[in-house]
């Protein structure tokens, strides 16, 4: 890839990557604003009605619930949706400002939007486990724990994936430096021995 392609390529991606996260950023907020509005409610008004008042059958409260639960999760798609969007954009700019424009290559771009995304899409996802743990303990305790166990199997696997990749920058990075360590003192050593000469 030529210089220009790579710089081409750099305008290109930090002109998408700042376009994603303006235009993501809004819905973001206005789905995350929803569900917790619904949370609040669902916990200080619904449910607590009909857990205090015994005159409500069971059934009633594990329906509403559920619908509570469905309603978040719809939400919640959408947050996940929005989240996945604004991780690109963050982890494209990151790249791009890490990386010098005459070095920048779509592969590095992929590897940072991968080791980024990860984490944060550990962070979002045990964020949004707290906030839907309380009603899936509700419907039941084996569900609840499940899902944690999923949660923490598949957070060591991301996580385990992203220090991989980071870790390869790293050596990729290490190793091109001893090259132009290795290459400098060549150079030195042929121009003494010219000297000498």
């Amino acid at each position: 890839m030529s210089k220009r392609d790579v710089s081409v390529h750099y305008k290109e991606v930090l002109g998408e990557s700042r376009e994603l996260i303006m235009k993501t950023l809004p819905s973001l907020a206005l789905n995350i604003t929803v569900t917790v509005i619904v949370w609040l409610f669902s916990r200080l008004a619904f449910l607590s009605i009909t857990f205090g008042a015994g005159s409500y059958p069971p059934t009633l409260t594990e329906t509403l619930n559920i619908i509570i639960l469905l309603v978040i999760l719809v939400f919640v798609g959408r947050i996940l949706v929005d989240a996945r969007r604004l991780i690109n954009g963050f982890s494209g700019l990151i790249a791009c400002n890490l990386k010098s424009r005459d070095k920048i290559s779509v592969d590095e771009i992929r590897r940072y939007r991968s080791a980024f995304g990860g984490i944060l899409y550990v962070m979002a996802v045990s964020m949004i486990f707290l906030l839907l743990n309380d009603y899936l303990t509700r419907m039941s305790p084996l569900l609840s724990g499940s899902a944690l166990m999923i949660l923490v199997l598949w957070s060591i696997y991301q996580i385990y994936s992203s220090l991989r990749v980071i870790s390869g920058e790293i050596g990729r990075y290490m190793a091109d430096l001893a090259e132009r360590f290795s290459e400098a003192g060549l150079g030195e050593s042929t121009g003494g021995y010219g000297g000498k000469r």
